[in-house]
């Protein structure tokens, strides 16, 4: 019986067996025949990005600077541009002051009725400043009871520096790009 058995069943497990490791090295060729073909990408697009480096680095000398120079020359044009902002900025607060004095045609440090009006209609007219006349009545409310003392109006002013405030609830927006394109 044993003779039999190792006869008969046997060579039927080592054909199975035989069967699933071919199947098994089959799936592993083609597995590695797609990672041969992404290798080769990588490889392409390596000495596609070292050529492109390469001409990087080749019109940086030309143009007699490194990247690091040409870094630097970034930042320090961001600092100049930022410097220009906070002039341009200061400038259009300047304005803004002088608005809301000459608003107050009577004198009294107080804005009537009729003087808001038409501090609102020359707030809109500033060059280079969005205002929002809806976040300004809103401000002017919580400033002030009466809502037309010119103290308040100065600390509504302040709403053009505050970081915090939330950019829909800002009464002024400065576009420092429109006014330097004016200035141009």
């Amino acid at each position: 019986m044993g003779f039999l058995y190792d006869t008969c069943i046997a060579p039927c497990c080592l054909h199975r067996t035989l069967n699933e490791v071919r199947e098994e090295v089959n799936r592993l060729q083609k597995e590695n025949d797609e990672l041969k073909v992404q290798n080769e990408r990588l490889e392409e697009n390596t000495k596609k990005l070292q050529v492109v480096e390469g001409k990087l680095e080749e019109i940086s000398l030309l143009q007699g600077q490194n990247v690091d120079a040409l870094v630097e020359q970034v930042r320090e044009f961001k600092s100049i541009q930022e410097q220009v902002k906070e002039n341009l900025e200061a400038k259009v607060m300047q304005n803004i002051i002088s608005v809301v004095f000459s608003a107050d045609s009577d004198g009294d440090f107080k804005i009537n009725p009729h003087e808001v009006d038409t501090l609102k209609l020359r707030l809109k007219t500033i060059d280079g400043v969005d205002f929002s006349e809806e976040n300004f009545e809103k401000a002017m409310k919580k400033a002030s009871s009466d809502g037309h003392d010119i103290q308040a109006l100065l600390e509504v002013m302040k709403n053009l520096y505050d970081d915090e405030v939330p950019a829909e609830d800002n009464i002024f927006t400065i576009k420092t790009e429109e006014v330097m394109e004016k200035k141009k």
